[in-house]
C-alpha cells in the first residue's frame, strides 16, 4: 500500500512539472533556454524564480537572493541586486511580451539611475540612451534612428538643465541643427546643410529673444543675408551680401 502511495505521488509530481523552451533576447543577442513550472515557482537555467505576489518572483541561485521579476501586461522586468546588497539594484532588463525583445537595460550606482537604454520592441536597435550625473540628474541623452541605427539627437545638461542640442540627419548623419542655452532660455542656434554639413542659418537671442539671423549659401558657405531686431521684436535692418564675394550688397533699415 505505502510502495503504490509512493509511486502515484511520484507520477503526479513529474507530471505537474510542466518543460518548455522559453527565447531569451539580451543585447541583440538570442538565447533559448528550458524552463520548468513548479508550483509557485519557475526554474531557468540554474536560477529559482519564487512567486512571491500576484505578478512578482524572486529571483534565487543556491540560496543567494539575485534579484526580482515582475510581469505586467506588456512586459517582463528583471532586476537584479548588487552583490552585496540585497536592498539596492545594480542594474534592470525590461522585455516586450509580445515580440521577446529587450526594451530598455537600467544600470544604477548606489542606487541612483547611471545609464538607461532603450530599444525599439520590433527591429531591436537602440532608439535612447540616458546617463545621469551623480546627484541623479540627467546628464546626457543620445537618441538614434529606429530603422538606420544612426544618432539623430543628442542633448547636454548642466545641473539637470538643458544645455547644447545637436541634431542629425537620419541618412546622411550630419548635423544639421545645432542649439545652445543659457539659464534655461535659448542662446544661439546654427542650421547646416544636410548634404554638405556646411552652415546655412545662424540665429542668435537676448534674453530668449531673437536677436538677429545670418543666413549662408549652403555652397560657397558665404554670408547672404543679415537680419537685426531690436527690443521689442521688429525687424531693425536687413543686409544682402554677393554669395561668391561676401560682399555687402545693400542695407535696408526699418522705422
Amino acid at each position: 500500500m505505502i510502495k503504490k502511495i509512493t509511486f502515484i505521488i511520484c507520477f503526479f509530481l513529474i507530471f505537474s512539472c510542466k518543460t518548455e523552451k522559453i527565447r531569451w533576447y539580451v543585447k541583440g543577442s538570442d538565447k533559448t533556454y528550458e524552463y520548468v513550472y513548479e508550483e509557485n515557482k519557475i526554474l531557468v537555467d540554474g536560477r529559482i524564480y519564487c512567486l512571491v505576489d500576484e505578478n512578482s518572483y524572486l529571483i534565487s541561485k543556491t540560496n543567494e537572493k539575485l534579484g526580482m521579476l515582475k510581469i505586467t501586461h506588456n512586459k517582463i522586468i528583471e532586476s537584479y541586486y548588487l552583490p552585496d546588497d540585497c536592498q539596492k539594484f545594480f542594474y534592470t532588463i525590461e522585455f516586450d511580451r509580445k515580440t521577446g525583445k529587450m526594451v530598455k537595460f537600467t544600470t544604477y550606482d548606489d542606487g541612483l539611475g547611471s545609464y538607461v537604454h532603450e530599444y525599439d520592441k520590433k527591429t531591436g536597435k537602440e532608439i535612447k540612451s540616458t546617463s545621469y550625473d551623480d546627484d541623479g540628474k540627467i546628464d546626457y541623452v543620445h537618441e538614434y534612428d529606429k530603422e538606420t541605427g544612426k544618432e539623430i539627437k543628442s542633448t547636454s545638461y548642466n545641473d539637470g538643465k538643458i544645455r547644447y542640442v545637436v541634431e542629425y540627419d537620419k541618412e546622411t548623419g550630419k548635423e544639421v541643427k545645432s542649439t545652445s542655452y543659457h539659464d534655461g532660455k535659448i542662446d544661439y542656434v546654427c542650421e547646416y546643410d544636410k548634404e554638405t554639413g556646411k552652415e546655412i542659418k545662424s540665429t542668435s537671442y537676448n534674453d530668449g529673444k531673437i536677436w538677429y539671423v545670418d543666413e549662408y549659401d549652403k555652397e560657397t558657405g558665404k554670408k547672404v543675408k543679415s537680419t537685426s531686431y531690436d527690443d521689442d521684436g521688429k525687424i531693425d535692418y536687413v543686409s544682402e551680401y554677393d554669395k561668391n564675394t561676401g560682399e555687402e550688397i545693400e542695407t535696408n533699415w526699418f522705422d
